[in-house]
This record gives structure tokens, sequence and C-alpha cells, in this order.
């Protein structure tokens, strides 16, 4: 089952801002010898994200203030099934699909190289990619975080890809695929906790920054996409 909570907005509360993650992993496996490590506990992909969600929606729900749209934090079943829990949301929601100005999605986010974030999502949305930007340099001023913007291939493997289809404007917040993608290794002790509060933190300025716009923003199609109507 899909997990949803709300941060209503004081001035266009049916409007509403995504924060997402995906909790569901691979399971477990059957190895030849039993004394062999059969858990896949899924530490980066993708309990790193839901994380990231939990500590966003902590902190945004603190806030002395309100934003002026709604903002969801829903963490997601069924992705590792072909997007299983996303497809029913925007399908089946809750609350008007219609309404829904943005979504931002966090899948492994645990193993950031050399600083970096890689950012999937932006040529469907110029202006969100931008004001993401903006608000790292901002944020962490110095110490900004080194955003690339060359995951496209791995756009329809995450949550995302089904808020896009319905033509609203996503980020995909992702630190890399390593060695221990979908194997028993991936481990909590093998996680950058700092660099993921990091991300966690801009993706919640973000969100907030969006949810505070005048107007929604244009989210334009690419070549290929299979555009639900």
């Amino acid at each position: 089952k899909n997990v949803m909570g709300m941060i209503k907005g004081e001035k266009l509360p049916d409007e509403y801002l995504v924060i997402g993650a995906h909790y569901d992993h691979v399971g477990s496996s059957r190895p030849n010898d039993p004394a062999k490590d059969s858990i896949f506990n899924g530490a980066d992909d993708n309990a790193s994200g839901t994380t990231g969600m939990m500590i966003a929606a902590e902190a945004l729900a603190n806030a002395p203030d309100k934003p002026k749209r709604s903002i969801v934090f829903v963490g997601f079943s069924g992705e590792e099934k072909g997007l299983l829990g996303s497809k029913a949301f925007v399908d089946s929601s809750p609350l008007p699909i219609a309404n829904c100005v943005a979504m931002l999605n966090m899948d492994m986010i645990g193993r950031s190289v050399n600083d970096t974030l890689y950012i999937g999502g932006n040529t469907r949305c110029k202006e969100l990619a931008n004001l993401n930007a903006e608000m790292n340099r901002t944020l962490f001023e110095s110490d900004s975080m080194h955003l690339s913007y060359t995951i496209e291939q791995y756009f329809f493997r995450s949550d995302q890809a089904s808020f896009a289809m319905k033509r609203i404007p996503v980020l995909f917040y992702y630190t890399g695929e390593h060695e221990d993608y979908h194997k028993v290794s991936d481990e909590i002790s093998k996680l950058d906790m700092d660099r993921l509060v990091k991300i966690a933190t801009l993706c919640s300025h973000t969100a907030w920054a969006t949810a505070d716009l005048p107007m929604r923003l244009t989210f334009t199609p690419l070549p290929g996409d299979d555009l639900s109507e």
C-alpha cells in the first residue's frame, strides 16, 4: 500500500506538490549456502530515499509558517515491480491529480561520490531544475553539491515517470548506481548520512519554493513520452 501524509497549504490548499520515495525492495534470496546472507536490505535502494522523505516531512511540518500550496509526502509501494504504487496514485489518486503542480522523487540518495547529485527530469521542466540549482547555491554556498544532468537513461525506472506521463513537472534525485545495487551487500554501513541529509534539505527547500510560486510551472514533453490523456 502507498502511505501518504500532508501539510495543508495556507492560500491554495487544493493544489499540491508531492515529495515521494519508494519503500519496497526485492526481498530475499535462497543462497546455496544457508549460512550466507539472504536478505536484500535495500539500504540505498531505497531506505535512503524514504529516510530523506521523512526528514523533509519532519522539517517542513515543524516550520513556523505554512506553504502557499499543500505538500504531500508519499511512500510508494511496488516500484520494483514496475512503478505499481506511483501508477496507482496518479490513476486513482485520493487527491485530484490535475491539482498536482510538481513531484520530487528521492530514489537511491545514499551513496554520493565526490558530492555529486544526479538530477533527472530537468529537460521536462527547466524552470523547476533552475529553481533547484538556485537552492543548491544559496543553501550551501561554497559547499554546494555538483549537480549532474546525465541520468535520463534511468528516468522511466523510478516513480517520477508516472507523474511526468500526466504532464506534471518532476525532478529525480539520485546519487548513482553501484556494485551493491539489488544485492544483499546494499548495507546501511555504506551510506553517506551527511550527504543524504544534505540532499533531503535541498529537496525540502525546492519543494517549499515551488509550492510558493505565484504560478504553476509548465511541463514540456519529450519525443517518445507516452502521455496519458
